[in-house]
């Protein structure tokens, strides 16, 4: 697919179960205005402006490949207008409950000038494996969440800027290196 705007757009849910997926987009590789789900096959985004956008991201499977001019995924809503809403130049101060990125299995390949994993809530990896590289400006992070971020199986291997450099205070049972 390529695409001026959005690669793959849903106002609901975007489910990848299977196949083979390749995105060039001007704005969002992925965008669904409730859930992205990546269950198997293979996603990969070689153009966008964020990787994949929605509310909630689940990936539990597959093997997925980013490369952002902005976010490689960002967990939001919208609401949070400029800072934090779709498209926005990274997350407010506030945890949004509802914004959530989930990594249970697959692997993730995230290549972004912008925050590489991005939540305005949670971020989970209970396993699988995330490579996210970038950015190397210090307004952005390569894991930057407003809520809490869970690491209790599978491997995140992060490599960025330090200049907005996020905390991970537990990691159970997985490896972390941040």
């Amino acid at each position: 697919i390529t695409a001026t705007d959005d690669g793959v757009h849903s106002d609901g849910n975007i489910n990848v179960e299977g196949g083979e997926i390749t995105v060039s987009s001007g704005d969002d590789g992925f965008h669904a205005e409730s859930n992205i789900n990546i269950k198997n096959g293979k996603v990969n985004i070689t153009r966008s402006y964020e990787g994949l956008e929605a509310m909630k991201i689940n990936v539990s499977g597959g093997t997925t490949s980013v490369k952002a001019s902005d976010d490689g995924v960002n967990a939001s809503d919208g609401s949070g207008g400029g800072m934090g809403g779709f498209g926005g130049g990274g997350g407010g101060m506030q945890a949004n409950s509802n914004c959530q990125f989930n990594v249970s299995g697959g692997f993730i390949y995230v290549n972004a000038q912008g925050d590489g994993l991005d939540s305005n809530g949670n971020i989970s990896i209970s396993g699988g494996t995330v490579l996210c590289e970038g950015p190397t400006n210090g307004g952005n992070s390569s894991v930057d969440h407003n809520g809490s971020i869970a690491i209790t199986g599978g491997t995140l291997l992060s490599i960025g800027s330090s200049g907005m450099a996020g905390e991970i205070l537990s990691s159970t049972n997985g490896t972390t290196q941040c």
